[in-house]
């Protein structure tokens, strides 16, 4: 899990985002949310397939006055990479 993205111009990689509960927290709620609507089930990858990689998103919520809210935390599939 290294490719991450944080909106707001700023760039945090995954090592950097686990250091921080804020962060921790939204990327827990991300996964906690995922495995309540049983988006995915882990399976064995056959020998002639690769498996599709994901990336972790980070986006900090502000208001008007672009005080900080909250961390969001969203996971999505690197669908580019499908042939």
């Amino acid at each position: 899990m290294k490719d991450c993205l944080l909106s707001s111009d700023e760039h945090v990689t995954c090592a950097e985002a686990s250091q921080k509960e804020a962060w921790r927290k939204a990327m827990r709620d991300e996964m906690e949310a995922i495995d309540r609507s049983q988006t995915w089930e882990l399976v064995t990858t056959p020998a002639s397939c690769r498996s599709i990689g994901l990336k972790w998103i980070f986006k900090l919520k502000k208001n008007a006055q672009g005080e900080v809210l909250g961390h969001k935390a969203g996971l999505v599939v690197k669908g580019y990479s499908q042939k």
